[in-house]
């Protein structure tokens, strides 16, 4: 089992004819033609991610339900990570800008591997630093902690055996 979980893909909302649940994009398996490539809320909720302290969903629109929903609070992939166990999470709420985020999210995990910081000591001085050097709110504030903010990274967590890059997009 992972205590840190990176996921940098595509994020759907769901509603729509793409996807009707919220869901991540990955990589179809070519050699099955019935693989669409979604990972829904449904699959996520299915998993055993009690070993997981921290998830990042490093893709658009990770943390809001469908825009048809009516769920209030904790809802779509957030909802299904929580169920799965995983007891922190990063998500965002709208596009997230490949560099931007980028830069984000791997000094997050710097500041809490070398300083040892709480996920969200980590995210908030990761937003100060990139509001710092001139990043937009728009590039900088679309990531949000969901679940417990105070978990840390397991120690045994290094830097070079876990460099992270994201390749999210826009579109």
């Amino acid at each position: 089992k992972a205590a840190v979980l990176v996921l940098a893909t595509h994020g759907l909302v769901g509603g729509d004819k793409l996807a009707k649940l919220p869901a991540i994009v990955l990589t179809p398996d070519p050699s099955d033609p019935k693989d669409s490539g979604l990972f829904t809320t449904a699959d996520i909720a299915d998993m055993d991610l009690d070993g997981v302290s921290l998830a990042i969903i490093a893709a658009c629109h990770t943390a809001g339900a469908a825009p048809d929903s009516l769920e209030e609070g904790l809802s779509g992939l957030g909802l299904a990570f929580a169920t799965a166990g995983a007891k922190a999470l990063i998500l965002s709420y709208w596009d997230a800008e490949p560099s931007a985020t980028e830069k984000l999210l791997e000094q997050a995990l710097t500041l809490m591997n070398r300083d040892h910081l709480s996920v969200a000591a980590a995210l908030t001085a990761s937003m100060s630093e990139l509001r710092k050097n001139r990043y937009t709110p728009e590039q900088w504030a679309p990531f949000v902690v969901i679940g417990d903010g105070t978990v840390k990274i397991p120690a045994d967590f290094t830097d070079r055996e876990h460099r992270f890059r994201a390749i999210v997009s826009t579109e």
